[in-house]
């Protein structure tokens, strides 16, 4: 015969002091910009929420974001991107080819994550995104909405000017900051 054992004190929680929870939020955060630089990008947060409508004082003016354009003749991929803080963004609403064409490379795998993460979804013969999504570089999103291997910078151009490649663009644009 078993006896039921009730522990009727219910102790408090461990807790920290303000000051050395103020240094663990510090430490993590430190810990958090650290982790990318070498390669550990489990924490980084691809997805992008939607912008939201911010009303600026006149006297500041909102900082200008570049825009591009990826399209293949065939109709297979029509995307648009924005580079922010040195991410290149592709933006919700962006179709691309529903499975990997291209020989084996480590794209592929890029684009096996995006897919599995939920935001590439199969939408009839194509994929499409369903939240914008931040790469390191417009190669890997140029990759991912082909299906293969992709030369990123000469791949995406200006929605301003369909003539000036990614490529282009950059060089023009440190071309501006070394003149200043």
């Amino acid at each position: 015969m078993s006896k039921k054992l009730e522990n009727v004190t219910n102790p408090p929680r461990p807790s920290l002091s303000e000051a050395a929870q103020a240094n663990m939020e510090q430490f993590v955060d430190y810990v958090l910009t650290i982790l990318p630089a070498i390669r550990v990008d489990g924490f980084v947060v691809r997805t992008r929420a939607e912008p939201r409508i911010q009303v600026l004082p006149t006297t500041v003016a909102p900082k200008p974001t570049a825009k591009f354009l990826f399209k293949l003749a065939n109709g297979q991929v029509d995307a648009s991107a924005e580079l922010e803080n040195g991410e290149f963004v592709i933006q919700a609403g962006s179709v691309g080819r529903a499975e990997w064409i291209g020989v084996k490379h480590n794209y592929q795998n890029l684009f096996d994550e995006v897919i599995e993460s939920g935001v590439y979804v199969s939408d009839g013969m194509q994929r499409r995104f369903i939240k914008s999504y931040a790469f390191s570089s417009p190669s890997a999103a140029g990759a991912v909405l082909s299906g293969r291997a992709t030369a990123g910078p000469k791949a995406w151009v200006l929605t301003t000017n369909p003539k000036k490649t990614y490529k282009e663009w950059e060089a023009e644009q440190l071309s501006i900051a070394d003149a200043s």
